[in-house]
């Protein structure tokens, strides 16, 4: 109960904080010269799929980031391993949002031009880091909840596995045509 007050608080605080400036514009995976890739660590097999879109755009000449999430309360073998930034528990505040660390303020500072966001589900981490991102085009899973913080958002039946979600996500950013909007 404690935990669901703090995130409650959090997501209020959240939603409090303006978006980061930016210039937006709707890139498609062809034209798009770099890519940020969030997503929390859960298992080891949707790594191995993260890690094959990884290895696909950078044979593309796509520059990528990588910023995982992992809230375990002890870090699995498999994660410990890995060579990219991951946001774990003790790098949140109270309210559980992330803090100001290095690693996510770097990633949220780069202006991707595609920040993709393969979280299944709207948590508080990957929402602040979305909206604090000064990517020009984000996206992510359709959600009642984080609507705002996305420009993109792709909608999957629940029963679609994470494969298929990865999949679908990148057949739609490569497919779209490419243009500038505003707000």
């Amino acid at each position: 109960m404690f935990k669901n007050l703090r995130r409650s608080i959090g997501f209020f605080f959240l939603q409090k904080q303006r978006p980061a400036k930016r210039r937006k514009k709707l890139y498609n995976l062809r034209e798009a010269k770099s890519v940020g890739m969030l997503f929390y660590l859960t298992t080891e097999p949707d790594w191995e799929i993260l890690r094959q879109v990884y290895l696909e755009l950078t044979k593309q000449k796509i520059t990528v980031s990588l910023l995982g999430i992992c809230l375990e309360k002890h870090l699995p073998d498999w994660v410990s391993k890995l060579s990219f930034p991951i946001l774990t528990k003790k790098d949140l505040n109270f309210w559980l949002l992330p803090k100001a660390k290095r690693n996510v303020a770097g990633f949220c500072a780069t202006p991707f031009d595609i920040l993709i966001d393969f979280s299944t589900n709207a948590n508080i981490q990957n929402l602040a880091i979305v909206n604090w991102s000064k990517a020009s085009l984000k996206v992510g899973k359709h959600d009642a909840d984080s609507l705002q913080y996305y420009d993109f958002v792709l909608k999957d039946p629940d029963a679609s596995s994470f494969q298929e979600r990865v999949k679908n996500l990148l057949y739609y950013l490569t497919t779209i045509k490419t243009m500038s909007y505003e707000n």
